[in-house]
């Protein structure tokens, strides 16, 4: 059986890590990694753990597939509900009524189901 080619693209790792606005630190520390290790991710010189990989595509919100290199569609790997991106909406209008208004809701909900 032919091993599969090693697909990781540090590149993609970095270009996302920048695009959401991290510095590695923050992202090291988000996925519980110590400096050197993660800098050689991204430099392609080290492998990542199955483990790793999936931490690292949860907090970065993109699919492992595409941080793997098998995909070239950027997908969030928990995609945000239709409330999730009102709230959001919301929030960049300052629209800070709606998103109060919203939070009693979810707090009546959650006091009902008591």
């Amino acid at each position: 059986m032919d091993k599969a080619p090693y697909v990781f693209q540090g590149e993609r790792l970095r270009a996302i890590r920048k695009q959401r606005g991290w510095s590695q630190a923050e992202i090291r520390r988000r996925v519980q990694s110590d400096q050197s290790q993660y800098a050689r991710y991204e430099k392609n010189r080290s492998a990542l753990s199955i483990v790793m990989a999936a931490r690292i595509a949860q907090e970065l919100g993109v699919s492992l597939d595409w941080l793997l290199g098998l995909s070239d569609q950027l997908e969030t790997a928990c995609p945000l509900s239709e409330d999730e991106l009102g709230l959001l909406r919301n929030f960049r209008d300052h629209d800070l009524t709606a998103l109060l208004k919203i939070a009693l809701r979810e707090i009546d909900g959650c006091s009902m189901s008591r």
